[in-house]
């Protein structure tokens, strides 16, 4: 049977983490994600990802499938996390 290993176990904290220097972007600023504020801070960071990151994320939304749309999804950041997801369309 395969291990799962929670997020929370310190093994994950153990694995290494190199800075790739890549420029920050504010997801707040895509139009095609909305932004959950609720753990906004004051320097704006809960809604900054690495632009790779942010043109993963928008890959992966694109892959999903019908019916899926509606649904939010977290990212962790440096700021303790935020929810980002599709923006309702009206």
């Amino acid at each position: 049977m395969t291990e799962i290993v929670l997020m929370s176990d310190p093994r994950v904290a153990a694995v290494p983490v190199a800075d790739c220097g890549g420029p920050l972007v504010d997801v707040r600023l895509q139009e095609s994600l909305a932004v959950d504020a609720r753990r906004a801070d004051d320097t704006g960071a809960f809604a900054h990802l690495r632009e790779s990151v942010l043109a993963r994320l928008l890959r992966a939304q694109r892959s999903l499938p019908d019916g899926y749309g509606d649904r939010y999804w977290a990212l962790a950041t440096g700021a303790g996390g935020a929810l980002y997801g599709p923006r309702e369309r009206g």
